[in-house]
């Protein structure tokens, strides 16, 4: 593949590492069992047609989503469906203002959602919730895992990274 071009998010999951590549709009996914990494493949749209307003313009950030990941923190559920047998792979697109969810397994596309934020930036995957920190107007949304927003909170100053630690944190 070709060389990363602004690499700005990454995540882990599953033995894969899946990189926000934002200067060549894709994420590229990597088996992190080889030595050194081995490219796997990359997911350049948001659908397999490929029509313009499903491409990938800006990815910044991605967070994923596992099953087991669901199951252990949120024991009380009692399904986990909208993350899929095998876990989703959320991508926040700075250019286009959405958040795209795939499959974790094979980068197919489940469904794009969040549309009118002003320049979502980061994200991150907590107790069956997306978190969605938007540069532009100071605010995090708050998303289901099936896209649905729940609220929105006023942040202090631009988020450039949200990690889940104990809580939510900025």
């Amino acid at each position: 593949g070709r060389p990363l071009n602004e690499p700005c998010g990454l995540a882990v999951a599953l033995g894969r590492l899946y990189v926000a590549d934002a200067g060549n709009s894709r994420i590229c996914v990597f088996d992190v069992r080889s030595s050194p990494f081995r490219f796997l493949f990359d997911i350049v749209s948001a659908g397999h047609s490929s029509p313009e307003q499903l491409r990938l313009h800006y990815p910044c950030d991605v967070a994923v989503a596992t099953r087991r990941d669901a199951a252990e923190k949120e024991p009380h559920q009692s399904s986990h469906a909208s993350l899929g047998s095998r876990g989703r792979l959320f991508v926040v697109d700075r250019d286009s203002a959405r958040i795209s969810a795939f499959d974790l397994h094979d980068g197919r596309r489940i469904r794009t959602f969040g549309g009118g934020m002003g320049s979502p930036y980061a994200i991150a995957y907590a107790s069956g919730l997306l978190l969605v920190g938007d540069r532009r107007s100071d605010l995090m949304h708050i998303f289901s895992s099936t896209g649905q927003p729940l609220q929105t909170m006023p942040l202090p100053s631009w988020p450039f990274g949200l990690q889940p630690i104990g809580g939510w944190r900025v």
